[in-house]
């Protein structure tokens, strides 16, 4: 019997035209990181919000599953979605779950507002949930300056971080900061660099 993972990515869709204002680098990420799965037998399923116009379902390939969940009154999916929504979502995910009978060994959360969604469904699965955040708030915030809804987005980051089983990093960088800023423990990350893929980059000149 296979493995079978959940991934739970609210704003971003793996199969969705890449460069539009919610697809970029996470939907590449976890298109990769699902293909790859596949080939050491695991079944993967992602749980995403469903935007008017998009399919409630899609097959990428055999063991490799993209579900779309619509949002309460059918609200789109923004950067500005309320933790009321990312509620809602997770139990219409635990409900489609249960309905299905659908049995996971790990749930892994993309960014902040996934691991929100995850740790309810942690609560109720009682299954190990990792998370990569993709991007932390506290770069942003270097970068931009505080807001009210960065130090709200912070906050949620180091709870999440507390509550979940596992990080995985993408560079020392972040996992400094999210040992020295978030008080995450070192022996919770693990760092996964994002691959590369070689048959279109590659090295010259020794660079």
């Amino acid at each position: 019997m296979n493995n079978r993972i959940m991934i739970i990515s609210l704003n971003s869709d793996p199969v969705l035209q890449y460069g539009t204002e919610h697809n970029g680098g996470q939907s590449k990420y976890i298109f990769e990181l699902g293909k790859n799965l596949v080939k050491d037998d695991w079944v993967i399923d992602v749980f995403t919000v469903q935007n008017p116009g998009c399919e409630g379902y899609t097959r990428i390939t055999e063991g490799f599953y993209v579900y779309r969940i619509g949002l309460q009154e059918e609200k789109e999916y923004s950067y500005a979605i309320e933790e009321e929504d990312v509620n809602q979502f997770a139990d219409s995910v635990i409900r489609f779950v249960t309905e299905n009978k659908l049995i996971y060994d790990i749930i892994l959360c993309c960014y902040w507002l996934s691991g929100i969604a995850g740790l309810k469904l942690k609560e109720i699965l009682g299954k190990n949930t990792l998370i990569t955040f993709c991007s932390l708030g506290y770069f942003k915030q270097t970068a931009t300056g505080e807001s009210q809804r960065l130090c709200y987005r912070i906050e949620k980051e180091k709870y999440i971080a507390r509550h979940v089983d596992h990080i995985i990093a993408t560079s020392n960088e972040e996992k400094k900061v999210l040992t020295k800023y978030y008080q995450v423990p070192r022996d919770k990350i693990s760092i996964i660099p994002r691959g590369v893929d070689t048959n279109k980059f590659r090295k010259i000149n020794g660079l």
